[in-house]
């Protein structure tokens, strides 16, 4: 699989986490999201982790959009959990593809995705949640894919 998509999943469900919280905790949080992701893309990941990149990108995302339908606005620590933790994930999957100037991409999926989430809910207030939603079901059925046995026909096997 790619490790791009996955990093700019996170990306955007972490846009999407910051954009109800105040000024000061999006500035907290998008600095050590990018930093989080900085230090991680340039450590070295082993090959063989891969799977378990993907599985933390998974687990990102869901605490990421599960934490837009809390009812109350995440503060500068809570901003900084969820920033530490995707930009890891995210940094990391950038490392795995081997494309570090994604992390470019990955910085302005944050910015867009909090600018496009502030402005949906402030027309349709439900928009971020039903989007939310929906990276969680994509988010729960990869890491399930990736956790259940491989079947025949699954996997191109035949090539072998």
């Amino acid at each position: 699989m790619n490790a791009t998509m996955p990093a700019l999943l996170v990306a955007a469900a972490f846009g999407m986490a910051l954009a109800s919280a105040p000024a000061r905790s999006r500035a907290v949080g998008m600095i050590a999201f990018l930093v989080a992701a900085a230090v991680v893309a340039f450590a070295p990941i082993p090959a063989g982790w891969s799977e378990h990149v993907h599985l933390s990108c998974w687990i990102a995302i869901v605490t990421c959009a599960a934490s837009v339908h809390f009812p109350y606005r995440i503060g500068v620590r809570g901003s900084l959990v969820l920033a530490l933790a995707a930009g890891a994930a995210s940094g990391a999957a950038v490392d795995v593809a081997n494309a570090r100037a994604m992390l470019v991409s990955v910085t302005l999926i944050v910015t867009t995705a909090c600018i496009a989430s502030r402005v949906a809910a402030q027309r349709v207030p439900l928009a971020p949640k039903i989007l939310s939603s929906w990276l969680i079901a994509i988010a729960l059925l990869a890491a399930t894919l990736q956790l259940v046995p491989v079947t025949p026909g699954y996997l191109p096997d035949h090539l072998e």
